[in-house]
């Protein structure tokens, strides 16, 4: 486990995207969030990725496993830890949140049974 003091590597809000979008990826080929894990893990011990980061994969995987049980987008996914990140003070580059946001309003059109944007 990670210890509570240690701090996380930067990184960019765009490499925080692709790992949703991987873990979404894995989870609609059949994977479970079990699988998520062990990949992941494997991943990190061949260092394709930090060391650590498994742990919090596998968390985020059983986010990205509700969210989608929820019926919601990958895009709505990203954007509410958009808040988080500028919440936190990290920047996204305009292209970055310009086609995630282009890309949840298309499938909001097609879709029309996801929740609407609330204003706030």
């Amino acid at each position: 486990p990670i210890s509570v003091g240690r701090r996380a590597p930067r990184t960019s809000f765009d490499t925080s995207v692709a790992l949703i979008k991987w873990v979404w990826t894995l989870l609609d080929l059949g994977f479970d969030v079990e699988d998520v894990k062990r990949l992941s893990s494997y991943c990190e011990f061949f260092g394709l990725l930090p060391k650590g980061s498994s742990q919090f994969i596998h968390e985020v995987a059983s986010a990205v496993d509700k969210a989608r049980a929820l019926n919601l987008s990958e895009e709505l996914l990203v954007l509410s830890i958009y808040g988080a990140a500028k919440a936190s003070g990290v920047t996204a580059e305009l292209g970055d949140i310009t086609d995630i946001v282009f890309n949840a309003l298309r499938k909001m059109m097609v879709r029309p049974e996801l929740p609407p944007f609330r204003g706030g």
